[in-house]
Parts: C-alpha cells; sequence; structure tokens
C-alpha cells in the first residue's frame, strides 16, 4: 500500500474533519469543496449528481465562474461521450479514474464533450480525474471531479481519492439521512417524539444533550437506560473511539464503523451521523437481522451479491453462505469483493451494517 507523506495525512485528516462535520447535503458539498485545494491542486473541482440512463446532470464547480454558464445542460447534453460516465454505467466500478486512461489526448479533442464542454472552461480542462462514492434510489449518483489544463493527474492522486472515497460515500449518506429527518421533523410540527428515528445529540463531552423516546427505549433494551446525561458504557466507549479515529492514521482505512449489537434475531444500529463542534449526532436504528435479499438490489447489487449479503449480514461464514446458495466459498468470496467495492467497504463488519441500514433492512 502506498504511504502517505507528513502533508497528505494532514491533509486528509482536515478533510475527513470536515465532511463527517455537515449535517446536510448542502453544508457536506460545501466543506468538501473548500477542503479539497490542500489535498491536491487542481484548476477546478466540482461535485456532480448525474443520472447515467437518463443523460442528466447537475454539478457545483469550484472556483465559481471557472465552468460555462450553461455547464450543466451542456455535460448533459453530451454526457453519452464522456469515458468515465459511460464506464461507470457499465460497470458501477466508482474508484478514481481518469479521462486519459480511456482516451489518448488527439481522441479527447475530437469530441463534442471537448469542444462544446471542456474546452469552455477558464482555464480549459486538459484531463480530468473523478471518483464515485453515492448512488440513491433514484438512480442519481453522486461523484467528485477533479480538472487541470496541463499536468496530467499522476498515481499520487488516484490514491489519495481511492483512500478517501469511503469517507465521502459515508459523510454523503450521513447528510441525506440527517436531512431526511429534517424534513419529516418539520412536517410533524418539531415534535422530535413523532420521529420513527431514534436520535441522540451530545455535547463536545459526550453527554447526552437530547434524546427522542424512541432512542432511549431503544438503547435501555440492549445496553441499559440513560443515567444522568450518560450513555451506555458500550455505546460510550465507542463514540469516543469513533471520535479519536478522525484524528489519526488509524481512521483512514475505513470509514466510521457503525455500533451493531444483536439480541434474538434483532439489531441495534447506532451511527455518527455528524460531528459538529457542538458534540456528535447519533442515529440509533433497530430492525430485523435478516435484510431482505431483493430490497439490497437498491444498493446497486445482483442478484447473487444481494444474496451473499443478505447472510453475510445474518452473521454466516463464507463456508455456511456456500452451501446454503449452493456455490464454492472462492465463488462466495469474489461476490464479497465485489460487494465491498460497490459499496464503498473494505470489510465484513461495514458492509453487514450498510445491508442492515434502515433503507435496505428487512
Amino acid at each position: 500500500m502506498r504511504s502517505l507523506t507528513g502533508g497528505d495525512l494532514s491533509s486528509v485528516l482536515a478533510l475527513l474533519r470536515a465532511i463527517y462535520s455537515a449535517p446536510q447535503p448542502e453544508g457536506f458539498v460545501r466543506r468538501l469543496l473548500d477542503a479539497l485545494p490542500r489535498l491536491t491542486a487542481s484548476d477546478i473541482a466540482g461535485y456532480n449528481e448525474y443520472n447515467p440512463s437518463r443523460r442528466r446532470v447537475w454539478y457545483v464547480a469550484e472556483p465559481a465562474g471557472g465552468d460555462p454558464p450553461d455547464g450543466s445542460e451542456l455535460l448533459s447534453r453530451f454526457s453519452h461521450e464522456h469515458p468515465l460516465i459511460g464506464h461507470y454505467r457499465r460497470t458501477r466500478d466508482g474508484r478514481a479514474l481518469k479521462i486519459s486512461d480511456f482516451l489518448s489526448r488527439p481522441r479527447f479533442h475530437r469530441l463534442g464533450l471537448y469542444n462544446e464542454y471542456f474546452r469552455r472552461f477558464s482555464p480549459a480542462v486538459e484531463d480530468l480525474i473523478a471518483v464515485h462514492f453515492g448512488e440513491r434510489r433514484d438512480g442519481f449518483v453522486a461523484a467528485l471531479a477533479l480538472g487541470r489544463r496541463r499536468k496530467d493527474y499522476g498515481e499520487r492522486e488516484r490514491f489519495l481519492l481511492d483512500l478517501m472515497r469511503p469517507h465521502f460515500g459515508q459523510a454523503y449518506r450521513n447528510a441525506e439521512r440527517l436531512d431526511e429527518l429534517r424534513r419529516e421533523l418539520a412536517l410533524a410540527g418539531g415534535a422530535l417524539e413523532a420521529l420513527s428515528q431514534g436520535v441522540v445529540a451530545l455535547d463536545a463531552k459526550g453527554r447526552v444533550r437530547i434524546a427522542n423516546e424512541r432512542a432511549r427505549q431503544r438503547l435501555a433494551a440492549y445496553g441499559g437506560p440513560l443515567r444522568r446525561g450518560r450513555l451506555p458504557q458500550e455505546v460510550e466507549r465507542w463514540v469516543v473511539e469513533q471520535r479519536r479515529l478522525l484524528d489519526t492514521e488509524r481512521g483512514l482505512g475505513a470509514p466510521p464503523a457503525p455500533l451493531v449489537m444483536q439480541r434474538g434475531e434483532r439489531s441495534l444500529v447506532i451511527r455518527v451521523a455528524a460531528l459538529p463542534e457542538s458534540g456528535p449526532i447519533l442515529l440509533v436504528d433497530e430492525h430485523s437481522a435478516a435484510p431482505d435479499p431483493q430490497r439490497l438490489r437498491a444498493l446497486g447489487l445482483t442478484r447473487r451479491e444481494s444474496e451473499v449479503t443478505s447472510l453475510l449480514a445474518r452473521g454466516r461464514t463464507n463456508k455456511q453462505i456456500a452451501r446454503l446458495l449452493g456455490a464454492a466459498p472462492k465463488t462466495v468470496e469474489k461476490h464479497l469483493q465485489q460487494v465491498y467495492a460497490k459499496l464503498g467497504v473494505r470489510t465484513r463488519t461495514a458492509a453487514a451494517a450498510r445491508a442492515l441500514s434502515p433503507a435496505h433492512a428487512g
């Protein structure tokens, strides 16, 4: 594995703290684009949301005004020529890739995509590197794209973006979920108790500031009641560890892992949804320990990958999954490697936690 320099490590940790402290999608995008120049030099940076099937694209670019005024419309019109969009549509491979991985400079210059869009940037974009990190139920994909006029992107930039991709995805999902809760709260007239989601807000010292009754009941059933503003001991230790990881190199390997607590056929899944300066926000979910394979297809998984992931989330080993599905253990392992890549995770625990999320659990 490529190693980080001291400067790279400092920049990566600053970016992690920025994106995980954003409690809404707009804040996530703004913090992401603001922090990127410390990570790698680029002439233009863009947060993109697009639907590869409908050829619809929307983006925000930094610095503002460096892109064509009708940029989203132009990129939508020529998206069928974009090699990175085409590759993602065919493979769902979200790793960091460059236009120059697919096209020579002369071939790129012959495209309408270049002449009508990238050439109109100030300065013109001659090479672009992008990483995909989120896919919504409506088919829209979230991606980060960085462009340069002269010097091509190298393996350092590819390594850094691939390192950060799972974190981009997790922070993006956190912000989306909190935004959904904010809208639900508005419809409920601000009544926190009306939420179906368990929510806990901590102060900067980790003490409970706010917790709705649903969160209190779930925490009491799995770890013990809240007493004097303190979380159950196991949960409290886990929160401290998650905060510490974002300040050390150990936290770079994978996004903050949810705490999963089992009780029979039910699971409690606790996530740090945001880490603002005022204190962490926790989401507390309870659901079946057996996610429905059909619902897992919404994560971009194939039918077989969904079946494997569902069994993984039930605590089955590779040998047990292979026996239940009538497949070889090596085949199961190959499916899991594809699942990890598509979900932007690196471990069985993280894959199981994604499968057990409220949107995909049974």
